[in-house]
């Protein structure tokens, strides 16, 4: 049953995804014409007022703002390495990376243990863009069984929500444990859940982030924001509840799958180069009758 005073607005809620694709807050693939193409998969009615609030509280990070996050995660990570290589307090955390200050050498390497990363995965991606943008030397982690008395290795990636990929990758990787002082992880960002789980299955590798998202921005959290605040327009169903429905209808989760992606937690974040399986799965499931936001 419909809501008469309830606060939503489909209209507005249409004009300010369009007003973010148009200011360049939204950028491809997350374009303007492709919300109105995806949103028009959804009926009209309870399944429409939600494919809505999702596009625009969705929260979409371009390479220039995850540049930026790694830029704080870095500088971070640098005075930290300095601090522990006794150097000045004062000195300048670029020049720590580069070495010029100090004799230390860092690496950058995706979190992986494979010969090659695969082009598209986006530690791949990211570990090419530290090396770019910071001038820090990109390799692999494989390629550091022994370290030196001056070498580190930052393990970068944009994301981590449940910290299993990243922790796994650590699991494996001996030098994890034979010398976690000479590692660190650095992400653009990462879920309270994710920084939890990396702190307690490797409690000597430092992690640094440039931007933190916990509970309250994700999913089902969001959604009850939307009733409380009478967003959300219907009384007889609950965001969720139509949520769950939508997914089953178009066969988007399979047997022992979450609605809302890996780890249950409905991350809703995308990025220019993709969207995290984290996220909820209509952003990026597929199937015979539904066609993902972002494809993955």
């Amino acid at each position: 049953m419909y809501e008469e005073r309830s606060n939503f607005d489909q209209l507005s809620i249409e004009r300010t995804v369009k007003d973010l694709s148009n200011l360049g807050i939204r950028q491809s693939p997350l374009t303007w014409e492709k919300a109105k193409r995806w949103a028009k998969q959804l009926e009209t009615g309870p399944e429409k007022a939600l494919g809505w609030l999702i596009l625009r509280y969705l929260v979409f990070r371009t390479t220039d703002q995850l540049e930026s996050s790694l830029r704080q995660a870095l500088k971070e990570a640098a005075q930290h390495f300095g601090q522990s290589a006794k150097l000045p307090q004062e000195t300048n955390w670029k020049k720590i990376l580069d070495g010029s200050s100090n004799n230390l050498h860092f690496y950058c390497s995706p979190p992986t243990l494979n010969s090659y990363g695969q082009p598209g995965k986006s530690g791949e991606l990211i570990a090419r863009m530290v090396s770019r943008t910071f001038k820090i030397s990109k390799s692999y982690a494989y390629d550091f069984t022994v370290f030196s008395a001056e070498e580190r290795l930052l393990i970068v990636d944009d994301a981590s929500f449940t910290g299993e990929q990243i922790s796994g990758f650590l699991d494996n990787y001996l030098p994890a444990k034979s010398c976690p002082k000479k590692i660190a992880i650095i992400l653009a960002i990462a879920h309270e859940s994710a920084l939890s789980n990396l702190a307690t299955r490797h409690p000597n590798i430092k992690i640094f982030c440039g931007e933190t998202i916990s509970k309250i921005h994700c999913f089902e959290s969001i959604a009850k924001t939307w009733e409380t605040k009478k967003l959300w327009p219907y009384s007889d169903q609950t965001p969720i509840e139509v949520y769950n429905s939508l997914c089953k209808k178009h066969k988007l989760v399979s047997i022992g799958e979450s609605s809302l992606g890996f780890g249950g937690l409905g991350i809703m974040v995308g990025y220019e180069h993709g969207i995290p399986d984290d996220s909820l799965k209509i952003l990026w499931g597929e199937s015979k009758t539904w066609s993902p936001l972002i494809g993955r």
